[in-house]
Order: C-alpha cells, then structure tokens, then sequence
C-alpha cells in the first residue's frame, strides 16, 4: 500500500503503528499532496479523516490518477459537498455504513466507477443510508439534527426538515 499526508509528523505516528501492526514492509509511506503521490494506478482508494471540501478537491487534483479505482472514503463533515463531488466524477455510491467513535457518528462510502443520478435529499442524507437498516441510523440522524440545529443558513434549515422527515419515516417504517 502507499500511504500519504502532507504532514510528515502524521506519517510518523502512522509509521510506528504500521510496525506495531507488522505490516511496514506492505506500506510505502510517503511525504506528498493527495493522489499526486501514487507510484502507479491503484485498485482501491481510501482517503479518510477530513472535511468534504478537502476530500472533493482532493479527488478533483487527483482525477487523473483515480484511474477507476474503487473509492473509500470518509469526511468528517460536509459529506454532501463529497457526494456531490463524486457524482460529477463519475463514480456511484455503491454503499454507505455508519461508525461511532467517541461520541461522533462518521460515515464511511464506498464509490465505484458509474452513473447514477442523485436527488438533492439524497446527496445530502445519502442515497444508500436512506435504504438501509443500519442499527445506528437512528442516532445518526438524531445526532446530525443536534449538530446542525445552531446553524442560521437557508441550506441547514432546509437539511434539518429533511433530517427531522428522514427521521420521521424510519420511526414509522414497518419493515424488518
């Protein structure tokens, strides 16, 4: 695997878990700038741990080297601004999970080469949560109405009514 920050003291700490591990000699680890980094076309993807604009402007700069790779990725916040970004790469989002870590809720995509068209409710709640039966998606949802409640802006009142239905709809879902 090829691994890659743009901070070298993270690769560090990266480093001594690779060890710990005992998967160093699989990671080539790397000083670089997202994808410019790779050494040659890579089957999988994953690019974790920041905002949605900084992981869609990743992958806009790298769009070249995605190669139609499969893509697994997880942004902290703004994971719309990602879809979004994925959609106009031409990737589909072929599966979305949901993990909690201290007290947060991150969702985690799996993007593969293809088209598929997305309304603008499911590019913000996300068109496989809305499908699945996640055990954590109703905390999920209760959590995002939390986090983005305090917020004043047109965009937010509009995704908070679409949490607050989202949520309604999985209350009264009769399915298994």
């Amino acid at each position: 695997m090829c691994v890659a920050d743009i901070s070298a003291e993270s690769l560090k700490k990266a480093d001594v878990l690779f060890s710990l591990r005992g998967v160093r000699p699989r990671a080539d680890v790397t000083v670089g700038d997202g994808l410019s980094v790779l050494p040659q076309p890579a089957g999988a993807i994953a690019i974790l741990g920041m905002g949605g604009h900084t992981l869609a402007g990743i992958l806009e700069k790298g769009r070249e080297q995605l190669q139609r790779a499969v893509l697994i990725l997880s942004a902290h916040t703004e994971t719309h601004v990602l879809r979004r970004q994925l959609a106009a790469l031409g990737y589909w989002i072929s599966v979305e999970k949901i993990a909690q870590a201290a007290g947060r809720f991150y969702v985690i995509l799996r993007a593969e080469p293809g088209e598929e068209a997305y309304s603008e409710k499911q590019i913000w709640l996300g068109p496989r949560l809305m499908e699945t039966k996640d055990p954590h998606y109703p905390a999920y949802l209760a959590w995002q109405m939390r986090v983005n409640a305090p917020k004043r802006t047109q965009e937010a009142a509009r995704y908070m009514q679409w949490l607050k239905e989202e949520a309604q709809r999985v209350c009264n879902s009769t399915d298994d």
